[in-house]
């Protein structure tokens, strides 16, 4: 008891379809009687493949893999052992406030799948603008179909306090400078507003068109909601006793999503793994994509792509040139003289699920 395996995981396609190796893995390691103790995403690239993978992804509309997954679990006793299974009795503290908004989406002057686009986006939150914003408004634009509307499900847990907004720090500039930068975005803006150009891209800061996408009004009828999105929740917001009354929500949406939507309609949720009081992680992507196949079935939703959502600022840029001062002072978060202080990794990023109706 108490010893550690660490796997690496990747996930596969069949026919443009979503696999997802990494979570089936996870869940057969649960269920042998192991604890996952840790989950982290590694983004890779420059693969000797992605020649061929930016063609293939544009020829027949999928992302590029661009990351897998470094699970760690600990051996841990049978009798008692939590399978994170869904239990509908567990006790609760919080109920949980639906808010539904239509609007209609954008007009996209290019073709959505001609941009290369892999399977890790990064974002710049802003006081403005949170991170579950911008993840909402860069899956609006990648996934969504013209002359037609979309429908954000943004759930509340009542107990709790709001999120917190996370703030990014500004460089110095010059007034010259901050006039100048000003300007080019109020120009993108209104090309943007005019749908002459996108910002479609696994780097954009997704401002100017989250702010073009809440401002527009639904179509009406016969327009469809070709998307429904349901946004990810900060694991500062939601705690281990709401996991049950969240996964059964999630369920109930699915099930509305599974009925409303046309074929081929999407349906997106957002999940972030939570870190319990008792350290204990709880993997909700994993959960929450069990939930939905299980309860709504793969011949209703059908899971179409996963995208791993980051801030800015939790990777490491191989074309930043560093002085030997900076190399110096990079370390490892885990470095031995660390371990005492660090019990676990910080959980920074989001996992989007995204089904097609069948």
């Amino acid at each position: 008891m108490g010893r550690r395996v660490t796997l690496g995981i990747g996930d596969n396609r069949e026919h443009c379809f979503y696999i997802p190796v990494s979570f089936q893995m996870m869940r057969q390691y649960i269920d042998c009687g192991f604890e996952m103790e840790e989950l982290v995403v590694k983004r890779q690239r420059y693969c000797s493949a992605f020649g061929l993978g930016t063609y293939l992804c544009v020829q027949f509309d999928f992302l590029c893999f661009t990351h897998e997954f470094i699970a760690t679990f600990r051996k841990v006793k049978k009798e008692g052992h939590d399978r994170l299974l869904l239990n509908d009795d567990a006790p609760c503290d919080s109920h949980v406030k639906l808010t539904y908004v239509r609007r209609a989406i954008p007009q996209s002057p290019i073709a959505r799948k001609s941009v290369v686009m892999g399977t890790v986006w990064v974002f710049k939150p802003t006081r403005e603008h949170t991170f579950a914003d911008l993840c909402v408004s860069r899956m609006v634009e990648r996934f969504g179909r013209d002359d037609a509307n979309w429908e954000e499900v943004r759930l509340e847990f009542m107990s709790k306090e709001n999120g917190i907004t996370v703030v990014t720090e500004e460089e110095t500039l010059s007034e010259y400078e901050k006039l100048r930068l000003k300007r080019i975005q109020e120009n993108n803006q209104t090309l943007l507003a005019l749908g002459l150009i996108s910002e479609l891209s696994e780097d954009s800061d997704d401002v100017s068109h989250h702010q073009h996408m809440i401002s527009k009004s639904p179509l009406p009828y016969p327009a469809p909601t070709a998307l429904r999105l349901v946004p990810h929740i900060s694991n500062a917001i939601i705690s281990s006793r709401d996991i049950p009354l969240y996964r059964t929500t999630i369920i109930q949406i699915a099930r509305e999503a599974a009925a409303m939507l046309p074929v081929s309609g999407m349906f997106i949720v957002g999940t972030m793994d939570v870190r319990g009081e008792d350290d204990k992680l709880w993997p909700l992507g994993m959960l929450v994509l069990e939930d939905i196949n299980r309860e709504v079935g793969e011949g209703l939703l059908k899971l179409r792509e996963m995208v791993t959502a980051v801030p800015e600022g939790y990777q490491k840029d191989r074309r930043k040139v560093l002085t030997r001062e900076e190399a110096m002072g990079e370390g490892c978060l885990m470095d031995e003289e660390k371990v005492g202080k660090v019990k676990h990794l910080p959980i920074v990023h989001a996992i989007y699920l995204i089904f097609v109706k069948q």
